[in-house]
């Protein structure tokens, strides 16, 4: 706590500092990671052993929140080098067969402990990690669930499944003979995913969202925006002659399909201006390419859709975003901000002849922001780390990923009529140039008010 209080001073949380000072802070971030972690694998690994079965390999699975949960899991498991995936069953306490699936395979090097070194060298052990995912239900409030995975020859499985052993690519298919049958399975295409609740398609041209229960359609979903920016690190400020680019699709694969979990894959190739003028009266006129990789991924049993969005920061001045349409227009929004929930209406103008800066469209927000009203809407979850969205009259929902500045603060600028609010300090670590951003999102379609969820 002592090193995290250090990074809560107010010119170092909001962001608005020079590069040392950034540096310096993510520095103490990572510490703080790092201790974190340590703590949570320590404790982990205490309950483990508490709740652990007479399996071959346990899976503790534990639930912080005060409701049941029940879903498709994604964990890792650790084989030897020589095992074989398809040799292995998935079974729960009472030895029932468990549906489950094999998303990748990878071979890396472990180092466990100083045991560990001293038994396999500096060199490490050579291991086999998997990914697995596997639906399960019911785990308790604040409670845990345990499942097993073991050698087939050891379970008492029936003959059937041991003759039945899917083959594995860089990813499986659910076990042909595993009984109970996935609960509401998700179905796909070339071009689309659907559940019993949410249906997803890309076709032509466009990313289109369905909710089953009641009809609505959300089009233009997963939007990528790119925009100038002349700003600083307090305020926005798109050139006078900006250009503003669009993408709504790109090249589309499918990168896992199961009954249990698919995944889509859409990567937009972007071609997008350097950076400004030198003037910062418009965008520059040499182009590169911005590659920008987003992961839909739909669950059985899933009311919302899981978006992972990924890219390396090719340009300079210049803003990120991905937008959501509505499919009708909605000026309501509600955004969970430090000890409340704001409600704001976008289509009500606000002035306010004191305060020295234009009132951006722009909005803070923490974990979520829910658009809509009584009768249902769109709601964004994400881990708190995407501070801004931007809510259209014309109904469309803008999530910031990125933006880039060069100077801590810039005089003259059209949205504030102070021009002093700190020294014209260059900040070339702020452009961000060839790091890599990854952002997560969930989306849930809503049937009513976000208030009246249940869980």
């Amino acid at each position: 706590w002592r090193i995290q209080f250090n990074n809560q001073f107010h010119d170092v949380i909001y962001g608005a500092h020079v590069d040392e000072v950034a540096e310096e802070a993510t520095v103490r971030s990572h510490q703080v990671f790092q201790i974190s972690k340590r703590i949570a694998y320590e404790s982990g690994y205490l309950l483990a052993c508490e709740c652990s079965r007479n399996f071959e390999k346990n899976i503790v699975m534990v639930n912080p929140l005060p409701y049941p949960i029940s879903g498709v899991i994604d964990f890792s498991v650790q084989l030897e080098p020589s095992e074989l995936v398809n040799s292995y069953a998935m079974v729960d306490e009472n030895g029932e067969i468990l549906p489950f699936g094999v998303e990748e395979i990878l071979k890396e090097r472990s180092y466990l402990s100083e045991r560990n070194l001293m038994d396999y060298g500096w060199g490490g052990k050579e291991v086999k990690r998997i990914r697995v995912f596997v639906q399960v239900g019911n785990i308790p409030p604040f409670g845990c669930k345990v499942v097993g995975l073991g050698k087939i020859e050891a379970l008492k499985c029936g003959e059937g499944l041991k003759k039945q052993r899917a083959m594995l690519g860089n990813f499986m298919e659910i076990l042909p003979s595993v009984k109970p049958e996935v609960d509401d399975p998700v179905r796909s295409g070339a071009d689309f995913m659907e559940n019993s609740f949410l249906r997803i398609s890309f076709e032509e041209g466009k990313i289109t969202l369905e909710d089953k229960r009641n009809g609505k359609v959300y089009p233009n979903f997963g939007l990528i925006e790119n925009s100038g920016d002349r700003g600083d690190h307090y305020l926005f400020s798109p050139p006078d002659n900006n250009i503003v680019l669009y993408s709504s699709f790109g090249k589309v694969n499918k990168v896992v399909s199961s009954p249990l979990k698919t995944v889509f894959e859409v990567i937009h190739d972007l071609k997008i201006p350097r950076g400004i003028s030198e003037d910062r009266a418009s965008r520059s006129a040499e182009l590169v390419e911005q590659k920008v990789e987003v992961l839909y991924t739909l669950r059985a049993g899933a009311e919302f859709v899981e978006i992972k969005v990924r890219f390396k920061n090719e340009a300079a001045n210049h803003r990120m975003r991905i937008g959501f349409g509505m499919g009708r227009r909605c000026t309501l929004s509600e955004a969970e901000v430090f000890f409340d929930v704001v409600k704001r209406d976008v289509s009500q103008k606000v002035e306010d002849a004191f305060w020295p800066e234009k009132i951006p469209p722009t909005r803070p927000k923490d974990r979520f922001v829910f658009v809509g009203d009584e009768e249902g809407g769109l709601l964004f979850v994400d881990r708190g780390w995407l501070k801004e969205y931007e809510l259209t009259e014309e109904g469309c929902c803008f999530i910031t990923l990125l933006r880039c500045s060069d100077f801590l603060s810039v005089d003259s600028l059209p949205e504030r009529s102070n021009s002093f609010t700190g020294p014209k300090i260059p900040t070339p670590g702020a452009q961000y140039l060839g790091t890599v951003f990854e952002a997560e999102i969930a989306v849930y379609p809503l049937t009513g008010h976000w208030s009246n969820l249940s869980s």
